[in-house]
C-alpha cells in the first residue's frame, strides 16, 4: 500500500517588499530657484531644473548634453507567494500562487531642458548669433511626463516530479500568468490610432487646445485603461526528463514556455502624447530668425503638432519557447564531459518603427507621409519582434585534484532576429514590412570558446616535494598559476550610407547590394580593408536600400590572461602576492570598421582593445 503524505509543510506568508529609487542627476538649488524664469529650466519637481544644451559653432557644448536626463523613477514591488507540496508514492507535486502588485513612477522627457544650436547662419558668426539669440536649431518641450503607474500580476502553477524508477525521472508542470496592463493613475495616457489618424484616450483630457481638437477622437473609452488590451492566454507548460543511461552517464531534456512582463521603457509610448507632453524642434530660415526669449509658440499657434509616441493596443505578452537536450559523462580522475543542444524561439518582442514613414520620392517629406498633420516621426511600439536561436555546446571539466583544475567550453550557434532589443530599438527600415529586418542578431557569435585553468605547484607543506619545509620550500611553495583564454568570432554589423531616403526620423539608411548574394565579406581581411565596399551602392535619392541588416561580420577576439599568485602564511594571517598579465600575447583585438560607404574611411578599422598590460598587487587576509 503506497504511503501518502498531504502537505508536509505549507508556507503561507512569503511577503516581499522592494522599493528601489533612482534620481539622476539632481539640480542645484540655484538652478531650481530659477526653473520657471530662464530658458531650458522647467518642471515642478526640484530635480527637473537645470541648464539647457547650448552649442555654439567652434566651441564646446555647454549644459545638459544627454537626453532623458534628469531620469527619475521609483519601483515599489509587493509580492505574496503561497507554496505547498503533496508527496504521494514516487510523485512530488508542488502547487501554489504568486501575486505581485507594482507601483512605478517615472520621468522620461526628451529633451527635458531644451537645446539651442548657433551655427552663424544669420550673421556669419556663431558667437554673434548666440549673443543676438538667433538659434539655427531650437528644441524644447511642453507638458510634463511625470507618471504614476500600477500593475497587478497573478500566476498560479502546478508541477509534478515523478520518479518512475531509479533510472528515469519525469517532470511536468503548468503555469498561467496574468500580467495586467500598466495603467497611469491620473489617466495621463493616450495612443495614436493609425486607422483613424487621430489620438485616442480612455479618459479624454479636459480643455484640449483648439488646434489639437481635430486630431483627437472625442469618444471616452476609445481604448481601455492602460491602453493595452488584457491578454488572458498566457499558458506556460514545462516538461522535463532525466534518464541515467549508465552509472556514469546521464541524459536530460526539457521544454518550457516563459512569459515576460512589459519592458518598462515602453511605458513612455502611452505617456508622451499631446496634450500631456510634446517636443518642439524648430529650424528658422535665414530670412526669419527667431529670438530665444519668445521662441516657442502656444499650442494653438503651432502650424503642425509634434508627433506623439504611440503603441499598439493589440500588443501581446512577449514569450519564449525554450528547449534543450544534454548528455553528461564522468570519467576517472574527476573529469566530466557534456554535450548539449539548446534552442529557443522568442515571439511578440518589442519592436519600434515610425508609422509616419514617408513614401519614396524627392518632394518635401510632409507631402509623402501618411499623417501630414503631425511631424514625420510617430514612433510606434509594437510586439512585432521575434528571434530564433540554435546552439550546440561542449564542455570538458576537471574538478580540483592533485593541485589541478580546468574548464573548457566551446559553442557553435546561430542567433537571428528582426531587432536586437535596446541595441537596435529604433532601427526598422520599413514600417510596412518588419520581416525585412530579419537577419543575424547584433550579438550573434557563431563560434565561442573559453578555457580556464589553475595549477598549484607541488612544493611546500602538504605537497609531494619540499613538504618538510626550509628555505627552498619558503621560496617555491605556495605558488599558483592561473590562466583564462577566450576566443570568439566577430559580431555582425550593418552597412549604411549617407541618408538619401529622407523617409523620416527613427529610420536607418540601408544600402543596395550590387550583386545579390555578395555581401562583401573578404576571405583575408586586414584592418585597412575589412570588407569590400564596392559590393554595396548608395540607393537613388528618395529611396531605401534593400541589403538588409547585419550582413557583414567584424573581427573576432583572441585573448589570453595569465596570473601568478604567491601565498605566504603569517601566523594566523596570510599575505598574498599577485602578478597578472592581460592579453599575454599582445594580440590586436580590433573593433568594427567604419560601416558608412559614403565615407572615404569605409571599411577601415580605427579602434582596438587594449594591448598587453600587467598589474601587481598584494593583500593581507586575517
Amino acid at each position: 500500500m503506497p504511503i501518502t503524505r498531504v502537505a508536509p509543510y505549507f508556507s503561507t506568508s512569503s511577503f516581499t517588499l522592494v522599493m528601489p529609487r533612482s534620481i539622476m542627476p539632481s539640480a542645484s538649488a540655484a538652478e531650481c530657484e530659477t526653473s520657471t524664469t530662464r530658458p531650458g529650466m522647467n518642471g515642478p519637481q526640484s530635480f527637473e531644473g537645470g541648464i539647457g544644451r547650448f552649442s555654439v559653432g567652434g566651441y564646446e557644448t555647454y549644459g545638459q548634453t544627454e537626453n532623458y536626463m534628469p531620469y527619475y523613477r521609483t519601483d515599489d514591488q509587493y509580492q505574496y507567494v503561497v507554496n505547498a507540496n503533496w508527496l504521494r508514492g514516487r510523485h512530488n507535486v508542488r502547487f501554489g500562487i504568486q501575486a505581485q502588485f507594482r507601483k512605478y513612477d517615472q520621468l522620461t522627457e526628451v529633451p527635458p531642458r531644451g537645446g539651442f544650436t548657433f551655427n552663424g547662419q544669420f550673421t556669419g558668426s556663431p558667437v554673434a548669433d548666440f549673443l543676438l539669440g538667433y538659434c539655427s536649431t531650437c528644441t524644447g518641450a511642453f507638458g510634463n511626463s511625470l507618471s504614476h503607474y500600477t500593475s497587478p500580476t497573478i500566476a498560479p502553477f502546478i508541477d509534478d516530479v515523478w520518479q518512475v524508477n531509479n533510472r528515469l525521472t519525469l517532470q511536468a508542470g503548468l503555469r498561467w500568468e496574468y500580467l495586467a496592463p500598466w495603467h497611469e493613475s491620473d489617466n495621463l495616457e493616450g495612443v495614436f490610432n493609425p486607422v483613424s489618424g487621430k489620438i485616442e484616450y480612455n479618459v479624454v483630457p479636459a480643455n484640449l487646445p483648439a488646434q489639437l481638437v481635430p486630431l483627437v477622437n472625442p469618444q471616452a473609452g476609445a481604448v481601455p485603461p492602460g491602453i493595452i488590451k488584457k491578454d488572458l492566454n498566457n499558458w506556460g507548460p514545462r516538461v522535463g526528463v532525466v534518464y541515467n543511461l549508465t552509472a556514469n552517464t546521464v541524459a536530460r531534456a526539457g521544454f518550457g514556455i516563459y512569459y515576460d512582463n512589459l519592458n518598462l521603457n515602453e511605458l513612455q509610448f502611452t505617456r508622451l502624447v499631446p496634450p500631456f507632453y510634446g517636443q518642439f524642434s524648430l529650424t528658422p530660415v535665414r530670412t526669419a530668425p527667431l529670438l530665444v526669449d519668445n521662441l516657442f509658440p502656444g499650442l494653438n499657434e503651432i502650424p503642425q503638432f509634434p508627433a506623439p509616441f504611440s503603441i499598439d493596443p493589440n500588443n501581446e505578452s512577449a514569450f519564449t519557447r525554450q528547449w534543450n537536450v544534454n548528455v553528461q559523462h564522468t570519467f576517472a580522475g574527476n573529469f566530466l564531459f557534456e554535450a548539449a543542444y539548446t534552442g529557443s524561439q522568442s515571439r511578440h518582442e518589442h519592436k519600434r518603427y515610425n508609422i509616419n514613414q514617408a513614401s519614396p520620392g524627392t518632394t518635401p517629406i510632409q507631402t509623402r507621409v501618411p499623417y501630414p498633420a503631425f511631424q514625420s516621426a510617430i514612433l510606434y511600439s509594437s510586439t512585432g519582434g521575434y528571434a530564433d536561436f540554435n546552439g550546440l555546446s561542449f564542455r570538458l571539466e576537471k574538478r580540483y585534484s592533485a593541485g589541478l583544475f580546468f574548464l573548457a567550453n566551446y559553442q557553435v550557434s546561430r542567433s537571428r532576429d528582426n531587432g536586437s532589443g535596446e541595441i537596435e530599438a529604433n532601427d526598422t527600415a520599413f514600417a510596412t514590412n518588419l520581416d525585412a529586418d530579419y537577419g543575424p542578431a547584433r550579438y550573434d557569435q557563431r563560434h565561442r570558446s573559453a578555457f580556464s585553468a589553475g595549477y598549484e605547484l607541488p612544493f611546500g607543506q602538504g605537497k609531494p616535494y619540499l613538504s618538510a619545509g626550509g628555505p627552498m620550500a619558503a621560496v617555491f611553495g605556495g605558488w599558483t598559476v592561473q590562466s583564462i583564454a577566450r576566443f570568439a568570432s566577430g559580431f555582425p554589423f550593418t552597412v549604411t550610407s549617407t541618408n538619401v531616403c529622407q523617409c523620416g526620423s527613427f529610420i536607418p539608411q540601408r544600402v543596395n547590394m550590387v550583386t545579390p548574394g555578395n555581401n562583401g565579406q573578404l576571405d583575408d581581411p586586414v584592418y585597412t580593408r575589412w570588407f569590400d565596399v564596392t559590393a554595396y551602392a548608395v540607393p537613388a535619392a528618395g529611396t531605401q536600400g534593400t541589403a538588409g541588416r547585419n550582413t557583414v561580420r567584424g573581427p573576432g577576439t583572441q585573448r589570453v590572461d595569465l596570473s601568478f599568485i604567491k601565498r605566504i602564511p603569517l601566523g594566523r594571517a596570510r599575505m598574498e602576492l599577485r602578478a597578472e598579465i592581460f592579453n599575454l600575447f599582445n594580440h590586436a583585438n580590433f573593433g568594427n570598421p567604419d560601416t558608412n560607404i559614403s565615407n572615404v574611411t569605409a571599411g577601415v578599422i580605427s579602434l582596438a582593445d587594449d594591448g598587453r598590460n600587467s598589474q601587481f598587487g598584494f593583500r593581507v587576509l586575517w
